[in-house]
């Protein structure tokens, strides 16, 4: 009976973490933003800088393309925020599908 109860708050847990991946970013860079001055931080996220290839002079500029780099901001969100979120999820998940009715 314990593991019911146990169960519906764990599959509360996974819902709210499903439910952080989307909004929980903006949330956690505002509260980011207004902690920053007091640690004489400043809150930004440095630009990488953009890679050149040196071209000769028979090369074509079509032969290679620029790559387009995503904003700071928004790589740091997909390659470290979703990806921390994921795979605590699926760590919930695999660990309690066992006891799941």
């Amino acid at each position: 009976m314990l593991i019911d109860i146990a169960m519906t708050k764990i599959k509360a847990l996974i819902a709210s973490f499903e439910e952080y991946r989307k909004t929980g970013f903006s949330q956690a860079m505002d509260s980011a933003k207004k902690l920053a001055p007091s640690m004489s931080i400043e809150p930004i996220f440095p630009e990488n800088r953009q890679i050149r290839r040196k071209r000769h002079f028979d090369e074509h500029s079509c032969e290679y393309p620029q790559v387009h780099q995503e904003p700071a901001e928004e790589a740091f969100r997909t390659h470290y925020f979703v990806y921390i979120i994921d795979q605590t999820i699926g760590s919930l998940k695999k660990m309690f599908e066992q006891y799941s009715i």
